[in-house]
């Protein structure tokens, strides 16, 4: 029989497997067509960039942001949570601040009439 902290390691190994595998989707292009010419490198590297500073800020306390039973945030949502985790003792800028909220919005979006 499984002991619980080893079941505990398989869910979260299965949530990093499936938040690396959003990131590797997005990255590669697929949530948008770029056959149709509507992904640009710039994009790409925009992303990986993104991704790089969530894992140097992000990723010591958090596993991911993958979460099915959740609901996605607006972009205003997304920013209070950054600045919650300022006061947590998060070091990151106004601009790292951005970056944070435009990839969260883009990986887990809220419905909002217009985006804040």
């Amino acid at each position: 029989m499984t002991s619980h902290r080893a079941w505990t390691r398989m869910v979260q190994a299965a949530l990093a497997c499936g938040f690396a595998l959003c990131i590797g989707l997005l990255l590669l292009g697929y949530s948008k067509d770029i056959r149709a010419g509507e992904t640009t490198l710039q994009e790409h590297q925009e992303m990986v960039e993104a991704y790089s500073l969530f894992k140097e800020k992000c990723l010591g306390c958090h596993m991911d942001v993958t979460d099915p039973e959740k609901a996605g945030k607006t972009k205003d949502e997304w920013y209070v949570v950054v600045n919650i985790m300022k006061g947590h003792g998060v070091n990151i800028s106004p601009e790292e601040s951005a970056v944070l909220v435009s990839l969260m919005y883009t990986l887990r979006p809220g419905m909002e009439e217009e985006p804040g």
